[in-house]
């Protein structure tokens, strides 16, 4: 058992290595709980044959702690405490700082032993000299217990689903997975947002070292496993933290915008604090987690908490301001204990000054979820084409308050359950047009500034609606278009990992700037990104099925321009629509052309130079551009937009004579024909090929 300064126990985060079950010697536990109004406390156990009246817990006036030596207790006896509150009624309550639990229904603690678990990502974890402003964030969001179940519809073990999660992830070239909360909770239809075991892993899906288990083959694919962390409130399941002591020890109840009770943790109480604060530190340090993320962070601080100096307000409710000091302690505790550990912010209000930008580091966290982005762009994407633009500014609007904060852009779960529908069934039009849209969809957020999300299932294009009992629909890569649009997914990240200009600078505007942002008439939309190199890419959009024939667009650099990515390829089951055919410019004489009249016969090919190898829609094309003014810029090129397209261009060469990309892979190779994510030989994962 590791000593711990009882002075000052509640103003540590290591509350754990004090609370609760720990081992002193031989057969001998010390059990530990904090219940300051409680009349009397017993633990009971299998070591008792839950008889309250053999191990009665005595009390520490000072601090509300009681606490007792028992013997005959052993690694894996199930207990909880018998608490006689102030009100005069007796409750069996879980130990709050349990490291394990029973399964569901069943809700005892469980005496935890830790193995000395040999970890192999010394390299990888908590590593110095980690700039995450400077890292790809791609994040595949996933519920463990329905992304794949087994044929009995049983769960696999923490064990047994990480080679088939993580190889399917890292081939996906996603750079983190987010896991929906692993804390226990009594309800799987809660997806692990009530939460009745802060400090356990549920053990639907095994025990605390299969869990690290995981964990570590994740670090060993190069994957970051990040949490989701639920700080906020806690389940009002009887045996759970609520009347804990016959009162509220750990929670008020606040109303919503609803008006509707909700019961969130009190801040106002340092041993409140104390035990959240142990909570995230334990789950980094144990479980070697890259990040946690903030559950609903405007349950307990609203937008008007935020809008003056909180350091020195007397407007603020007094249990906002105990929750924003609470916040600021939890992330100075995270970046001063560990290294390159995200620490992020979900908040589906206009809360501001959240994330670490400028002077004022605001609440201090590294990242924070975008909803205003999310809800613009899904309904835009909603929108039928015919009128797109009258809404055309719900794509650019993001873009005026973007480096305020830094953010997540997120598809996340909240999306597709509930009676949302699927990404795909948001789209309008016929079913090659829905996934055209979804194409550039996903082409939208990976080009614009921010981490990016996904939730499982996004993947696939998945018609119906995220089910928390069931897997996912993997019988849909059967399906050529369910097929081809996985591969596109897989290329899709591919292409935002490989090119620093994507992601390596989202916190400026040297990163991102407008080439286009005004073709309401068309509803086409072009940037550039750069990288700190000074490196760019160039994004245009066409986000009607009309396709735009001879768009002109400005450049920054002049010389050749490679498309390195098309949305609309065959390849992803696009409609491989010709973006060198009959180009056309007026009032133009050869010799305004960059490169000289003698490299290019001016009646043939104007704007691209192809060979034997490039495929029609253009994948391979290289476009040189000219010294025709547009926009800012003195340089411009000009290509065919294909419908519901994006196509991405690298700016190659100075020197006309870039050399073209390899073509793309026939998409029937994407998979093995005899492919199945259920049979054993999925166990170790596949390749996109």
């Amino acid at each position: 058992m590791k000593r711990v300064n009882e002075e000052l126990i509640f103003d540590e985060y290591k509350v754990h290595e004090y609370l609760g079950a720990h081992h002193v010697e031989n057969d001998i536990y010390i059990f530990r709980v904090w219940a300051p109004k409680a009349k009397s406390v017993s633990v009971v156990g299998d070591f008792n044959d839950w008889n309250s009246k053999d191990s009665q817990l005595e009390l520490d006036p000072e601090k509300g702690i009681w606490s007792a030596q028992i013997a005959g207790v052993k690694p894996g006896d199930c207990y909880k405490f018998s608490v006689l509150g102030n009100d005069d009624i007796n409750r069996f309550k879980a130990d709050p700082f349990a490291r394990q639990t029973e399964l569901r229904p069943h809700d005892a603690s469980v005496i935890y032993a830790p193995s000395e678990f040999e970890w192999e990502d010394q390299d990888f974890w908590n590593v110095e000299d980690i700039d995450t402003t400077k890292i790809p964030i791609n994040i595949y969001e996933v519920h463990l217990g329905s992304w794949q179940r087994k044929e009995d519809g049983s769960f696999y073990n923490y064990k047994e689903i990480a080679p088939k999660l993580g190889q399917y992830v890292k081939d996906l070239n996603y750079t983190h997975i987010q896991i929906l909360p692993l804390m226990e909770h009594a309800q799987d239809e809660s997806i692990g947002y009530s939460v009745t075991g802060f400090y356990a892993p549920t053990a639907r899906y095994g025990s605390p070292e299969d869990f690290k288990y995981f964990v570590n083959y994740m670090h060993g694919l190069g994957i970051k496993v990040i949490m989701d962390w639920v700080p906020t409130g806690f389940s009002l399941e009887d045996y759970g933290l609520s009347i804990f002591d016959g009162s509220s020890c750990y929670g008020i109840t606040n109303h919503n915008e609803s008006n509707e009770a909700v019961t969130v943790f009190d801040f106002s109480k340092k041993e409140v604090r104390a035990f959240l604060l142990s909570n995230a530190y334990y789950w980094i340090s144990e479980y070697h987690l890259d990040g946690l993320k903030f559950d609903n962070l405007e349950k307990i601080i609203s937008e008007n908490d935020l809008k003056s100096n909180y350091y020195n307000n007397h407007q603020i409710d007094y249990h906002s301001m105990q929750a924003i000091n609470f916040v600021l302690e939890l992330n100075t505790m995270i970046h001063e204990e560990f290294n390159g550990v995200l620490s992020i912010a979900h908040n589906s209000s206009n809360l501001n000054n959240v994330t670490n930008v400028g002077k004022d580091k605001g609440l201090d966290f590294d990242l924070k979820w975008d909803y205003g982005w999310l809800k613009d762009t899904l309904e835009y994407f909603m929108t039928p084409y015919d009128k797109k633009s009258e809404v055309h500014s719900l794509i650019t609007f993001s873009m005026m308050y973007n480096f305020h904060e830094r953010f997540i852009l997120p598809l996340s779960h909240q999306e597709v359950i509930q009676g949302y529908g699927s990404l795909i069934s948001k789209m309008p039009g016929d079913y090659w047009r829905q996934f055209a849209s979804l194409r550039t969809l996903n082409m939208y957020r990976l080009c614009h500034p921010g981490a990016k999300l996904l939730f499982m299932g996004g993947e696939l294009g998945q018609f119906v609606e995220w089910d928390v009992n069931s897997s996912l629909q993997w019988f849909l890569l059967d399906y050529a278009m369910h097929k081809q649009f996985l591969a596109f997914i897989k290329a899709a990240n591919a292409l935002y990992l490989d090119n620093p200009e994507m992601w390596e600078d989202d916190k400026t505007w040297s990163g991102f700037t407008w080439l286009n942002n005004d073709d309401d008439k068309r509803s086409t939309y072009s940037w550039v990104r750069r990288d700190l190199s000074g490196n760019v890419v160039i994004c245009l959009f066409n986000m009607t099925p009309n396709p735009v024939d001879s768009f002109k667009v400005a450049v920054p650099k002049r010389g050749a321009y490679q498309v390195i990515f098309n949305s609309d390829d065959a390849a992803w089951g696009g409609s491989n629509y010709n973006m060198l055919k009959n180009i056309t410019e007026t009032n133009l004489h050869p010799d305004n052309f960059s490169f000289g009249e003698a490299l290019y016969d001016w009646n043939a090919k104007p704007y691209f130079e192809t060979d034997e190898t490039v495929n029609e829609s253009g994948v391979n094309g290289i476009v040189y551009s000219r010294d025709i003014a547009n926009k800012n810029y003195k340089q411009s090129i000009k290509l065919n937009l294909p419908p519901l397209s994006a196509v991405v261009l690298r700016h190659v060469a100075d020197d006309p004579k870039a050399q073209p990309l390899s073509p793309w892979p026939d998409p029937e190779l994407a998979y093995p024909k005899d492919f199945n994510p259920f049979n054993k030989a999925a166990d170790e994962g596949f390749e996109l090929n």
